[in-house]
């Protein structure tokens, strides 16, 4: 039976947080808050012995080195800046050094010394927070317990998402940045995403909304939408799924929500793009997909929609943007949810 090794690297004054996490058992073992290297090396050595298990891989959100030299090159930094991050470039002028990149050098050199037959790796706890809507891992509050934690209470969660990333790597599922970096690549979670759309059509305080008469979501109300295809934008996606589906030519169109479910018997994610249409033509009519009807806001039937509608619809008709995720055990029954308002999408 084995376990993997979460750390978070500060600088000298603060040290690293570290999580244990048992692979089999998906539990966390404990977080600590420790100062130096060895203390590190003792904690792993001392939960092989007490809980009879193997460290098979430790992930560090720093890189092997604190500086790089003039023929180096951090691919796998370029390729997190281009899918959206922002992160500190590991410098290639030694004097510019920051201190939490010379405490996670410390660190790795003395760990790949003191186990050299572990995988390591470096992790980057951003993009893993960003991935997590399919993560069912818990991480239990009492092993926060204390006001000395709170101040620290994202230094142990970085830790906890690094010792996922472990977990990822192990079952080769980790998304992977900079696969020939000159250092080693960075390693984070990901989703297996299908991608939707969905036209929300209102007109003076009404909604139109159609009854699937086929497929996934037969006999429930609903907005207009389907599968994004391969090489179609989101927004055309949605013009062409509201024209198939009830006839009607958007003329105003503006995205309003991003939405992700995850359902127990998939192993994938939706990724629902909703925009809503303030101003079309045409007459709506009955497709071979949808039956099409006027609503007042007052009386959307939510009874006969998909349980999550009456979370996040609401604030849509109100002129709000939102992101949201949703978990369902079945088409009828949602885990958990979490619903934000946003500035822009």
């Amino acid at each position: 039976m084995n376990f993997v090794v979460g750390i978070d690297v500060g600088g000298h004054k603060k040290g690293y947080h570290a999580a244990f996490y048992h692979l089999e058992e998906k539990k966390l073992l404990s977080l600590i808050h420790i100062k130096t290297v060895a203390e590190i090396i003792r904690q792993i050595d001392e939960t092989s012995r007490n809980f009879q298990l193997n460290c098979s891989a430790i992930g560090i959100d720093s890189p092997a080195q604190s500086f790089l030299i003039s023929n180096q090159n951090r691919q796998a930094e370029k390729e997190l800046v281009t899918a959206g991050y922002r992160i500190i470039w590991t410098p290639k002028n030694q004097t510019k050094t920051y201190n939490w990149m010379e405490q996670g050098a410390a660190l790795w050199k003395q760990l790949k010394q003191k186990y050299p037959h572990t995988s390591i790796i470096e992790t980057f706890p951003t993009a893993i927070q960003n991935n997590l809507v399919e993560t069912t891992a818990a991480l239990p509050l009492n092993i926060l317990h204390g006001k000395d934690k709170r101040k620290f209470t994202q230094d142990y969660i970085d830790a906890f998402l690094c010792a996922l990333a472990c977990e990822q790597f192990l079952l080769h599922k980790s998304r992977v940045y900079g696969l020939d970096d000159s250092l080693n690549p960075i390693h984070s979670i990901k989703m297996t995403v299908r991608k939707f759309c969905l036209a929300i059509v209102t007109k003076d305080n009404q909604i139109l909304l159609g009854m699937k008469k086929k497929g996934f979501g037969k006999d429930k109300w609903n907005g207009f939408g389907g599968k994004i295809e391969p090489g179609e934008t989101e927004k055309k996606a949605a013009l062409r799924e509201l024209k198939e589906e009830c006839f009607l030519t958007a003329k105003k169109i503006e995205k309003t929500a991003l939405i992700h479910f995850t359902f127990t018997n998939y192993d994938f994610t939706f990724e629902v793009h909703v925009y809503r249409v303030a101003d079309f033509s045409g007459t709506p009519a009955e497709s071979d997909e949808m039956i099409p009807q006027w609503f007042d806001y007052s009386a959307i039937p939510y009874h006969l929609m998909w349980k999550d509608d009456r979370f996040w619809l609401p604030l849509v008709l109100a002129g709000k943007k939102i992101t949201a995720q949703f978990h369902f055990a079945d088409e009828e029954t949602i885990m958990s949810y979490s619903v934000s308002e946003r500035d822009k999408l």
